[in-house]
C-alpha cells in the first residue's frame, strides 16, 4: 500500500492562524516586532510555490518570535521534508508530538520519514509485550500524568477518610475502590518517573547528513561508528563541544555538539 505524507490540514492551519493573531495582538505594542501573521502568510505562499526552502526559513522566523505549537512545528517539518532535509524534518515533527502526542497525521509523517532514514536503530532485544507497555508513556504528556495521579491521591484521600468516619464499610470500599485507586496511582507515578527521566536524559536528533560517533571526546579518539540525519538519541553527558549520546539499542559514544538538536 503507498504510503504519502499529510499536509497540513485545514483544522491545523485554523489552530495555526488563531496562535498568529494572538503573537501578533500582543506583539503590538513591541518594539519593531516581526509582523507573524504576515510571516505566516508569507511561508504558505512559499509552500504553495513549492519553495521549501524559503518556507522552512519563514517559519523559523516565526518560532523565533516565541510562537510554538503543535502546527507550526508540524508544518515546519512538512517544509522541511519537501525540501529533503530529513533530520531537520524528524525534529520538528518530534517536537509537534510533544504538544499533540495522539495526532494521527503527525505520527503518519513521523513513521513515513522515519522508514526513509539511513540508521535503522533497533531498540535491545526484550519481549513484545514489554515494548508494548513501554510505548504508553508516549501517548501522554507530562501535565496529563501530573493531573491523573493527583486525581488517584485526592480520591484515595478520601476513600481513607470515609473509612475512618464509616468503619462498618471498609471491607467492601477497601475491596471495591482502595486497590485499583492505589494501582492507578502506582501506574500513573511510574509514568510519571518514567517522562521525568525521558527530559532529564535530553533526546535529540542527529541533523548533520553524517555524524562521527568516537569512544571519547576528541577526534583523536578511535572512532566508534557513524550516524545519520534523522537518528534519534537521547544526551547523557556534556563536555565542552561534545555531547555523551546513547541510543535505544545501547550504543553510544561521543559526538561533536553541532551535528545534532535537542528536541
Amino acid at each position: 500500500m503507498k504510503r504519502f505524507l499529510y499536509p497540513a490540514s485545514p483544522k491545523k492551519v485554523k489552530a495555526l492562524i488563531f496562535l498568529v493573531l494572538i503573537i501578533g495582538f500582543s506583539n503590538a505594542f513591541g518594539k519593531e516586532p516581526l509582523d507573524v501573521r504576515k510571516a505566516f502568510e508569507k511561508a504558505e505562499a512559499f509552500y504553495q510555490k513549492n519553495d521549501y526552502g524559503s518556507t522552512a526559513e519563514t517559519y523559523e522566523q516565526i518560532l523565533s518570535e516565541g510562537v510554538v505549537s503543535a502546527s507550526l512545528y508540524y508544518n515546519l517539518g512538512n517544509a522541511y521534508f519537501k525540501s529533503g532535509n530529513l533530520g531537520k524534518a524528524v525534529l520538528n515533527y518530534e517536537r509537534a508530538l510533544q504538544f499533540s502526542p495522539e495526532d494521527k497525521e503527525l505520527k503518519h509523517n513521523l513513521d513515513f520519514v522515519r522508514d526513509l532514514l539511513q540508521d535503522k536503530v533497533e531498540s535491545s532485544e526484550s519481549p513484545h509485550w514489554l515494548q508494548k507497555l513501554l510505548r504508553i508513556p508516549q501517548l501522554l504528556t507530562l501535565n496529563m500524568v501530573t493531573a491523573a495521579s493527583s486525581i488517584c491521591y485526592i480520591l484515595l484521600l478520601l476513600l481513607c477518610a470515609c473509612v475512618v468516619v464509616r468503619p462498618p464499610i471498609r471491607t467492601t470500599m477497601f475491596r471495591t475502590f482502595f486497590i485499583p485507586l492505589i494501582s492507578l496511582f502506582a501506574f500513573f507515578l511510574g509514568i510519571g518517573i518514567l517522562k521525568v527521566v525521558e527530559l532529564r536524559s535530553s533526546p535529540a536528533i542527529v541533523t548533520l547528513e553524517q555524524l562521527d560517533v568516537y569512544y571519547g571526546p576528541s577526534v583523536h579518539e578511535t572512532k566508534a561508528f557513524v550516524l545519520h540525519a534523522g537518528t534519534k538519541c537521547s544526551i547523557r553527558q556534556t563536555s565542552g563541544d561534545w555531547v555523551l549520546i546513547w541510543l535505544s539499542n545501547d550504543r553510544g559514544g561521543w559526538v561533536q555538539r553541532n551535528g545534532l538538536e535537542r528536541i
